[in-house]
């Protein structure tokens, strides 16, 4: 079963895909987003349609929907969506996976060969980062994933501050540049000086949006979605031990080497209302948590 949406929706006919040769797959992209499909369908698309052409010179780059697989042809072909069994609902739940994470102390901090998981499609890569450097006002600037830039979702302070907890995602699946990658370099750069930092990497599949956000000092409430899940993240100053409660404690670090922070990271993929609490003590304590859609 590919899909479930819902059995009456019916997309424009074969618009949806006898492109010619001069249409590039991100112009294919586009065009069934405007469909309305989300991104992991359209991902799924993407990939077939490269299979496809991959092996093709470019003046035979035409797709094919006889040639792919039946569920996809009925949608190349004829542009209808459908699903087996009763309809209705969403798409595949969201699969998180917590792959890897490291501590550092640095003006640029790098984490070797971090695994992202194994591949997939629709896989998306999101980094937790909590930082500290006590008394100085900065901001982390930029985080790459294998050389690649990820792009900032949330953190709790925008602008200058000496200690923030913050998530960046990444594209790494079938259209990225980290497609084929299951390990890279993780590399987090500030704009000044040196910063404590504890990192957590996650491996999403299913998702298509983040889709509410909360932050607080010592406590955060969010609605995890049906087939959804959510990262939380929490620094404290201080190095006794802490933890948050509610979800799975990915990793749980103090991060000694100058600025005495821990940083906690935890996930879950139970949908509904979801409190998560700091326990310890607490001293400048920041937390936020993101809930990511099926």
């Amino acid at each position: 079963m590919l899909f479930h949406p819902p059995p009456q929706f019916i997309l424009e006919p074969p618009a949806v895909i006898r492109l010619a040769d001069e249409i590039l797959l991100d112009q294919i992209d586009r065009r069934l987003k405007a469909f309305g499909l989300d991104r992991g369908i359209r991902r799924v698309v993407i990939a077939e349609t490269r299979k496809i052409v991959r092996d093709l010179p470019p003046e035979k780059r035409l797709i094919i929907p006889e040639k792919v697989d039946p569920h996809l042809s009925i949608i190349l072909s004829t542009g209808q969506l459908f699903g087996s069994g009763s309809g209705g609902g969403g798409g595949t739940p969201v699969a998180l996976t917590a792959t890897d994470h490291f501590r550092d102390f640095n003006g640029t901090v790098t984490g070797t060969n971090k695994s992202l998981g194994t591949t997939a499609a629709d896989r998306l890569t999101a980094i937790s980062i909590a930082w500290q450097d006590a008394g100085t006002t900065k901001t982390l600037d930029t985080v790459t994933v294998g050389g690649a830039s990820a792009t900032r979702i949330i953190r709790f302070v925008t602008g200058s501050t000496d200690r923030n907890v913050e998530i960046w995602t990444i594209d790494s699946g079938s259209l990225s540049t980290l497609s084929a990658s299951t390990t890279a370099n993780v590399v987090v750069t500030w704009s000044s000086g040196n910063t404590g930092v504890v990192i957590q990497i996650y491996k999403l599949t299913g998702s298509t949006a983040t889709q509410t956000s909360s932050s607080g000092t010592t406590s955060v409430s969010v609605t995890v979605p049906t087939d959804g899940a959510a990262i939380v993240a929490c620094m404290n100053t201080g190095i006794t031990a802490a933890s948050i409660s509610n979800v799975t404690e990915d990793y749980n670090q103090a991060e000694t080497a100058s600025n005495n922070m821990r940083g906690i990271m935890g996930s879950t993929t139970t949908s509904g209302a979801l409190t998560s609490t700091f326990s310890g003590t607490s001293s400048s304590t920041r937390m936020f948590a993101m809930t990511f859609g099926a």
